[in-house]
């Protein structure tokens, strides 16, 4: 899983264990790349902070998709994870 960190006014994509590993603190929000997500619910169940909610993917989210991740999106029954409230759920990463 990848998120935005937000430190000074500037965002920047880093990979969650990244973030961790060099010991920066902020605010990581959660990304979901919808070509890969596959609606299995495991971010659901291993989320502490019940930041995910898997549902069918929004029309305008399935028309983005690359064509494999519309064959992907079809195979599932067009369940994907959306992070409705990212921000007010995760509380500052500190290490």
């Amino acid at each position: 899983m990848n998120g935005i960190e937000t430190t000074r006014g500037e965002e920047k994509v880093m990979s969650t264990s990244k973030c961790l590993e060099e010991g920066r603190t902020g605010l990581v929000v959660p990304i979901v790349d919808f070509n890969r997500c596959e609606g299995k619910d495991a971010c659901v169940a291993m989320c502490p902070y019940n930041v995910f909610e898997v549902r069918k993917i929004d029309r305008s989210d399935y028309r983005e998709l690359s064509f494999v991740g519309k064959i992907k999106s079809h195979v599932h029954g067009g369940m994907v994870a959306y992070t409705p409230m990212p921000i007010s759920a995760v509380p500052a990463v500190s290490v």
